[in-house]
């Protein structure tokens, strides 16, 4: 079994993650939930489908660093395979055709589609500095297009504040019985450039996870390390109270040499690890490195502007992801 034994501690200046769209009486009751599931502000109660908003410091305090691990805060959501961060399949209602094929849940990181062509991917970012995610539990194709059958996820990032500088920052620790140790750390500062009109917001983060296989062809333990990095840059531009321009920058890198997926040291095949290995189970290698490697950048810019009669939204985007895998 995988053990984890974790220490957390977190900073902040000035403070403040945004959490739900909420307000909230002097009381503390709350009033009034807006979310964006029909790409528009929307009351919850109003929407006319199954919708489940997460603010950001919801997820922070679940402990949630990935989207698989979402699936522990939404009903009807479970993990079809999770091979390493950034190569995992979720599902949502049981909607699923395995790992390969069209997605069956859409993904949406802002205005920005996420998608894999032949593979039902999540998005392999570290979930950091969210300004809420957004859930719709059953088809949703009408509003977000193919691969979303099952439902669809949307990532609302944390945009810049132009009004006053803030950041924030938090750090893991953590033990991986039979393994090694284990540590991450994400820092969040915001920048205004001109006062109440443009600001800039850099979100980073850093992990890694001890490995806790070996791999007898290699005659090596703990292969299965895994290093994952993130970086996103976000510009807010507010030149007046109806026209709204913001646009981000996401790199995310992350490795892993071997799979999570093992024999059992139990399994007739055991008898292909040597002593002194005891650890949990043992990975075939073919004595060859690379499991997976992903490399992503992700663009986009999008204009809201008021005019009056209603509103318009343009967004537009690029999406550079690259995997190597074995």
């Amino acid at each position: 079994m995988n053990v984890r034994a974790m220490l957390f501690a977190s900073c902040a200046m000035v403070a403040a993650a945004p959490g739900l769209a909420i307000a909230a009486d002097e009381d503390g009751t709350v009033s009034e939930l807006v979310v964006t599931a029909q790409k528009r502000e929307e009351k919850l109660i109003e929407v006319p489908l199954s919708v489940q908003s997460l603010s950001g410091e919801a997820v922070e305090r679940s402990g949630a660093a990935k989207v698989s691990d979402l699936t522990k805060l939404i009903p009807g959501a479970s993990v079809v395979s999770s091979a390493t961060p950034g190569f995992e399949t979720i599902q949502i209602r049981g909607v699923s055709s395995g790992t390969t094929g069209d997605g069956l849940v859409g993904y949406y990181i802002d205005d920005t589609p996420f998608g894999i062509p032949n593979l039902q991917l999540t998005p392999p970012a570290r979930l950091l500095d969210l300004e809420r995610v957004e859930v719709i539990r059953g088809p949703s194709g009408t509003l977000y297009g193919q691969g979303s059958m099952g439902g669809t996820i949307k990532l609302i990032t944390a945009k810049p504040d132009p009004s006053g500088f803030s950041g924030k920052a938090q750090a893991e620790l953590s033990n991986t019985e039979g393994g090694g140790t284990n540590y991450n750390a994400d820092a969040v500062v915001n920048v205004p450039l001109i006062q109440d009109q443009l600001a800039a917001r850099l979100s980073a983060g850093y992990e890694r996870l001890s490995g806790y296989a070996e791999a007898p062809e290699l005659r090596e333990k703990n292969v299965n390390d895994f290093t994952g990095k993130n970086a996103r840059l976000t510009l807010g531009y507010t030149p007046n109270a109806d026209v709204e321009l913001t646009g981000f920058v996401w790199l995310i890198r992350n490795k892993q040499d071997f799979s999570n997926s093992l024999t059992p040291k139990n399994a007739t095949t055991s008898a292909l690890a040597p002593t002194p290995f005891n650890l949990p189970g043992i990975v075939g290698t073919g004595g060859r490195r690379g499991y997976t490697d992903v490399d992503a950048d992700i663009y986009s810019a999008t204009l809201n502007w008021s005019l009056g009669v209603g509103e318009l939204t343009v967004n537009t985007s690029y999406v550079d992801h690259e995997l190597d895998f074995i």
